[in-house]
């Protein structure tokens, strides 16, 4: 994953992502969207895996990880334990699962990790990166997903994946979870100007 660039405006710094988006390769099952924590009391936690081609829902299992010593603390199959919203308009199956308050760990940091029949295919992090001790993940080191939720983010966020990609997001209070990502315009028009910068930056 790239860090963050800084682009250099007239009056202006605008940070963002600069990761070219990467297509869904078929069959692959890829964690697109997650909630772990909001203001107040956390609600409506929430994990949400995408799958294509012929990948059967029961070979899928999702791992979360402590990144305080890097061991697993819970697994979910999806095909047993998530809810499956059907086939959205880009013709992959969603499934999301609905978890308790603190279900998904705080942070600094934690992680979540996908497999296929036992073999992991992603090790995300949120907060920082560890080394997986032990699961699927085992000996592997976590991808931050560069954005966070503080603790007074609005109920109904989530960090969301853009196009399949590297870059993840923070949506405040709209999460489309069981859904097709649409991430709010003003995401969208900050992302469409980091692109253009790269033509047009100034020099240091």
């Amino acid at each position: 994953m790239r860090n963050a660039k800084t682009v250099s405006w007239v009056g202006a710094a605008v940070v963002v992502l600069l990761v070219p988006a990467v297509p869904l390769a078929s069959g692959a099952p890829l964690l697109n969207e997650f909630h772990y924590d909001n203001a107040g009391t956390d609600q409506d936690e929430f994990l949400e895996v995408v799958l294509t081609g012929a990948t059967a829902a029961d070979d899928v299992t999702v791992t979360l990880y402590n990144g305080n010593g890097g061991a697993p603390y819970d697994t979910y199959n999806v095909g047993g334990a998530f809810t499956f919203h059907g086939t959205q308009a880009d013709g992959n199956r969603y499934y999301s699962l609905l978890l308790p308050t603190n279900g998904l760990q705080n942070g600094s940091p934690d992680g979540i990790a996908v497999d296929l029949s036992g073999a992991a295919v992603e090790f995300w992090s949120y907060e920082g990166t560890f080394v997986a001790l032990g699961g699927p993940a085992d000996g592997s080191t976590s991808v931050d997903v560069g954005v966070a939720e503080a603790s007074g983010v609005p109920i109904g966020s989530s960090l969301q994946r853009i196009e399949f990609g590297a870059t993840w997001i923070l949506t405040e209070g709209s999460s489309t979870r069981g859904d097709v990502n649409v991430p709010e315009p003003a995401t969208l028009a900050l992302l469409g100007l980091g692109a253009a910068g790269v033509l047009i930056r100034r020099r240091r």
